[in-house]
């Protein structure tokens, strides 16, 4: 139990170059004596393009939504054929 390695340097990044005091430094200018990048633009700036997501997970979603919907509909339809057959016999 406990934090991670990996989540423990992230952490460590975050505090030394994230927070910011009152003044606007953070614990890393305080410490080398000079500026450093903002944080969040250096990450945008690292990771670069993000890839375009696949056009085969729409198909799958779109086939099941629509067999979903004609299976409610075909049910829904059967249902409602029975009720009438019900209010007849009444």
């Amino acid at each position: 139990r406990g934090i991670s390695e990996s989540r423990l340097k992230a952490l460590t990044v975050i505090h030394n170059y994230g927070l910011k005091r009152r003044d606007g430094t953070t614990a890393a200018q305080r410490f080398f004596e000079q500026d450093s990048p903002d944080l969040f633009s250096w990450i945008l700036d690292e990771m670069g393009e993000l890839p375009l997501p696949s056009a085969c997970t729409k198909k799958p979603f779109l086939e099941n939504t629509l067999l979903y919907l004609t299976e409610y509909f075909l049910n829904f339809d059967s249902a409602l054929q029975k009720t009438h057959q019900l209010l007849r016999v009444f």
